[in-house]
């Protein structure tokens, strides 16, 4: 798995915030399942996706629902969802936030708990947006 593991820094009043870095090439991740699986119950994923899995279920599935399929606050991540085609997009997206016909999504930038994990939370995205990796929590 090639990821970049880096944050810069920046000085913003008394304290020091991270924002996630930019990686040249796109996360990839791994999904192992059984032939026909219908859960990701029934998967093996690498360390990445699991905690962009369980970063996903702690954070973003109140807005954009269970398994990345949308919610009443926020759009499918996982179905035709361009952001997830695009890391690039995505990153940005999910650093610095966004407006859509749905809300506003708000920036996680300055959010410890998200903004060191959004590779691992595009590999989890782009495993079920490939439809890899079904609906349910994955064993790592």
């Amino acid at each position: 798995m090639s990821k970049s593991h880096c944050a810069y820094w920046l000085a913003a009043g008394l304290g020091l915030f991270s924002l996630p870095c930019q990686a040249d090439t796109e996360p990839s991740y791994s999904v192992d399942c059984a032939p026909d699986a219908t859960s990701a119950a029934q998967c093996l994923v690498d360390k990445e996706t699991f905690v962009g899995w369980r970063t996903y279920n702690s954070s973003c599935s109140h807005c954009h629902g269970q398994d990345g399929l949308g919610g009443s606050f926020a759009p499918s991540l996982v179905a035709g969802n361009a952001a997830v085609r695009d890391y690039t997009a995505f990153t940005r997206i999910t650093a610095d936030g966004s407006e859509g016909p749905t809300g506003v999504m708000p920036g996680f930038k300055d959010n410890p708990n998200i903004n060191d994990k959004i590779a691992a939370l595009f590999q989890y995205l782009k495993a079920r947006s490939d439809g890899l990796l079904p609906a349910g929590r994955p064993k790592k």
